[in-house]
């Protein structure tokens, strides 16, 4: 996970959380485990998403990572896709 923007949340994290948890039924999403990123740590083995973060698997209790290559405003606005990749989750937004 690469370095943290802020630890904000704000409108736009609360309402990614919330869509978050309801299309991943099985997880739920704290709005404060979402964490936009600067890309401090990418290289050309590591890059950097425009965010990340955990969830809770309401199953196991374990945390399951969550990321988007797309910011968090578009997510919001355009709505989500949700794959699931070995054991995280990778979100896009719609269009």
């Amino acid at each position: 996970m690469a370095t943290t923007l802020n630890n904000k949340v704000g409108t736009i994290r609360t309402k990614l959380a919330a869509m978050l948890s309801e299309q991943m039924q099985n997880v739920e999403v704290p709005p404060e485990k979402l964490n936009s990123q600067i890309p401090k740590l990418a290289s050309i083995v590591w890059d950097c998403c425009s965010w990340d973060g955990w969830g809770i698997d309401k199953a196991t209790k374990m945390n399951v990572h969550i990321y988007s290559w797309n910011t968090m405003s578009d997510c919001v606005k355009r709505g989500i896709i949700v794959s699931k990749i070995d054991q995280a989750y990778e979100i896009m937004a719609k269009g």
